[in-house]
């Protein structure tokens, strides 16, 4: 017999790449400097949702027979 749960789950994180500050630095075209602009993955607000879906299988083991 066989057992399997379906789940969903969101929650609310600090953005990885500009760590909650809401802005990142890139070099310009010809490298000389720095530009402070608006994290593109959390759109400044330092803070990204996240969503998981997925399922948990559980099935008995079978341990093979000894001779």
């Amino acid at each position: 017999m066989e057992k399997r749960t379906e789940f969903t789950r969101d929650s609310l994180e600090v953005c990885r790449n500009c760590k909650a500050e809401g802005s990142v630095y890139r070099r310009t075209e010809d490298g000389s400097s720095h530009i402070r602009e608006i994290c593109p993955v959390c759109c400044g607000s330092g803070l990204v949702r996240k969503h998981i879906e997925g399922f948990v299988s559980i099935e008995p083991h079978r341990k093979p027979r000894k001779p």
